[in-house]
């Protein structure tokens, strides 16, 4: 008879941290209070390595509700600056950049790190967070920025969107 083992994943530390949105998995069911229910998960990886040299994560998990009282909202609201409308599609939130808060929080002699809050990154805020070989600015409509890993210039992200919007 094979042993099974729990899985051991290292617990992302506590604190504000740089993140990007690297997974958006729609296909989640979840077990709640008034039964079985939709969710999506939105995996979130740091610029923090791990032992093994990887990103750290956090997943949230939520269900896959859009109302304006819905947890799923109020992390839309986070990750882009923007509530979302009536509808709302889940995998536009990839590769998207945010400042998240990560607690510790002990349930069932278990330690789980839950992200409390996030904003998204913008131009000003990722010359003030990102070392100097930090990251690239690209805006997808001029109000919410989006980042990938290349050089850029601190000078050029602190430019009135107007004179930035058509150079990248």
């Amino acid at each position: 008879m094979a042993i099974i083992e729990a899985p051991d994943f290292e617990l992302h530390p506590a604190g504000t941290f740089r993140m990007r949105v690297t997974k958006v998995n729609e296909d989640v069911k979840r077990k709640t209070k008034f039964g079985e229910k939709e969710g999506v998960q939105i995996r979130l990886e740091s610029d923090q390595l791990g032992e093994d040299g990887k990103p750290l994560a956090v997943i949230i998990t939520v269900n896959r509700a859009i109302g304006p009282g819905s947890n799923l909202a109020k992390y839309v609201k986070q990750i882009t600056g923007t509530a979302p409308g009536k509808q709302f599609d889940p995998q536009t939130l990839l590769n998207r950049w945010v400042m998240a808060t990560i607690a510790h929080v002990d349930r069932d002699e278990r330690t789980f790190a839950n992200v409390v809050h996030m904003e998204p990154l913008t131009a000003a805020s990722a010359a003030k967070s990102l070392p100097k070989s930090g990251a690239v600015a690209q805006t997808d409509s001029g109000d919410a920025p989006l980042f990938d890993e290349k050089q850029f210039d601190l000078e050029r992200l602190t430019e009135p969107a107007s004179r930035r919007a058509n150079s990248y």
